[in-house]
């Protein structure tokens, strides 16, 4: 285990302050879940993922509203936001992290969504490549992890 990893750091963080962790993916195809459960002992923290490719499990299963994805679509901040919050809610564990995006979409956005205890946001990733390629995945699970263990310990770099 790289202890200078993205996924080590925010692992670190949550097992420090007694914290659980679940994930919501659609884009991704269960890139930040393998990435984080490959870490020793990431049972301990993360409660478990979801995979969630179409709206109606998005809707059903994360709770995303329906008005969500009619008037934003799935590959939308408001999409991010409300995965994120349904998989806390559902899993019911301190932090969650959610990625939504649409391959097939001209500006090749990921959307990363953050649920804390304290609030919930999403931030956009902006890829260049014709499609979600391994080493993209690997960069959006670098910046979610990061952001989330960001947000638990304060750090602002």
């Amino acid at each position: 285990m790289d202890p200078e990893s993205a996924e080590s750091k925010l692992f670190s963080a949550l097992q420090l302050s007694h914290m659980t962790l679940s994930i919501a993916e659609s884009v991704t195809g269960g890139a930040l879940a393998k990435c984080f459960s490959d870490l020793p002992e990431s049972y301990r923290v993360l409660r478990g993922s979801l995979m969630t490719n179409s709206n109606l499990l998005r809707m059903r299963l994360l709770g995303v509203s329906e008005d969500t994805l009619k008037k934003e679509s799935c590959a939308s901040a408001r999409c991010a936001v409300e995965m994120a919050n349904g998989i806390r809610k559902v899993m019911q564990t301190d932090y969650a992290i959610s990625t939504t995006g649409d391959p097939k979409q001209r500006d090749r956005s990921v959307y990363i969504g953050v649920s804390t205890p304290q609030r919930s946001f999403s931030f956009r990733f902006v890829h260049e490549a014709d499609s979600v390629t391994e080493e993209i995945r690997k960069a959006v699970c670098a910046k979610a992890f990061l952001r989330l263990y960001r947000e638990i310990t304060g750090e602002t770099r």
